[in-house]
């Protein structure tokens, strides 16, 4: 009896600790899940250092430094448990995640070969290589894994919209057809005649076809304003120039005196470290009665489902230097065709038509202040629908004009 109380005694301590490192790591997840990463660690490193090899403390300890934008630690804690435990799926999910949100993609596409030679067909690895191939550009082979997945796990609907997403993206053609209507602010032309306030349309159709070096859009169109009518033709190229950078490449015609006979474009762009881009480029607009040129660029950043971006313009003119800049923020949801669109903007810069009451370009203008907000929709990988409303404020030499947009669009991959 003596020797079994003497057993009991000895056991408590232990039973006392197992009991308090498991509070001690709910307690942890718990300020982990609510943002308090530094209090959590704190917890993380408390039971570390009595259990260094405690692998699921130290994984949680890995996930808080990711989760906290920490990469670089976060990637050694977790390095050190798939090390240890090389079967442990769920740290290899977390070292790829922790690599693809530092932008690595290509040490993301490593650690998921490597999980997956000791892990064989594991859906949520083959999900991780497939996006890792996505990022780097081997579309076809994240393709291919991307479908193992769905095979190892058919209902899982992240590996469902990968796939979906890419077989879309393997589609080479796009027809897409738009309209814009525009009126004006009866109150706002006042003392101006205007032939019909009322009539500004614009109606087009676009064909994209995407090849091994780019896209390439051919445009055909047809523009009413006021009493005139008039047709355009454009084409606009994407070619890409390497990792990370492309161009844009613009040339069009107009019928109409309100379009301009020849525009032509050019501009630069190129990804920056930590989800950046930056973009340098011109326009030049040849009207009947004048002729603009316009120095213009972009500066963005991808945050999440987030795509934020600015666009300056500037155009010299014998008069002085004029200046515009537009706001976009753009929130992606359930795929990239799926998306809403707010624009702010401001400023006295040309716009890319003859004014219809002054029938020179805009350069007379002296102020704007435009809102436009844009939503596409996804109906299937096959179908995308579009709606968009826009109001713009002009400040003329002698009056005041307010002029309010709408348009709609559809798009068909084949």
């Amino acid at each position: 009896m003596r020797h079994l109380i003497m057993v009991i005694i000895a056991l408590i301590p232990m039973a006392v600790a197992a009991q308090s490192t498991e509070e001690l790591f709910g307690e942890a997840t718990r300020l982990g899940h609510a943002g308090k990463y530094a209090e959590a660690r704190a917890i993380c490193e408390r039971i570390l250092e009595k259990e260094p090899d405690n692998a699921d403390v130290r994984l949680l300890y890995g996930q808080l430094f990711a989760w906290d934008k920490q990469y670089d630690k976060a990637k050694e804690q977790l390095q050190v448990v798939v090390d240890a435990h090389p079967n442990y799926v769920e740290a290899w999910e977390s070292l790829i995640d922790a690599e693809m949100w530092s932008g690595d993609a290509h040490s993301a596409l490593r650690t998921a070969n490597a999980a997956l030679e000791v892990n064989k067909g594991e859906p949520t690895l083959l999900r991780r290589k497939a996006q890792a191939l996505e990022v780097l550009g081997f579309k076809e082979e994240a393709l291919q894994v991307a479908r193992e997945a769905q095979q190892a796990r058919p209902g899982d609907e992240e590996i469902g919209k990968i796939v979906t997403r890419l077989e879309t993206e393997r589609l080479k053609n796009k027809l897409e057809f738009r309209f814009q209507y525009e009126w004006l602010d009866d109150e706002s032309t006042e003392g101006i005649s205007l032939p019909d306030p009322d009539d500004w349309q614009r109606l087009w159709i676009d064909y994209t076809r995407r090849f091994d070096w780019g896209a390439l859009i051919g445009r055909a169109g047809s523009a009413w304003q006021f009493e005139d009518q008039g047709m355009f033709y454009e084409v606009d190229a994407y070619p890409r120039l390497g990792q990370g950078r492309y161009a844009y490449l613009h040339v069009g015609h107009g019928t109409a005196p309100f379009l301009p006979k020849l525009s032509l474009g050019g501009e630069y762009f190129q990804s920056l470290p930590k989800s950046f881009e930056f973009s340098l480029g011109v326009r030049y607009l040849d009207f009947d009665t004048d002729n603009t040129t316009i120095y213009t660029g972009t500066f963005g950043m991808y945050r999440g489902n987030y795509f934020i971006w600015i666009r300056p313009f500037a155009s010299p003119d014998d008069d002085g230097t004029s200046f515009s800049a537009n706001l976009h923020v753009r929130r992606y949801f359930s795929d990239v065709e799926t998306y809403l669109e707010v624009m702010v903007g401001g400023g006295s810069a040309p716009e890319t038509e003859v004014d219809a009451i002054t029938q020179v370009s805009d350069t007379v203008r002296q102020d704007s202040r435009r809102i436009r907000v844009e939503y596409q929709k996804s109906l299937n990988p096959l179908w995308n629908i579009l709606g968009e409303a826009g109001w713009v404020e002009e400040e003329f030499i002698g009056f005041d004009r307010t002029r309010w947009q709408a348009g709609v669009g559809i798009e068909r991959l084949f």
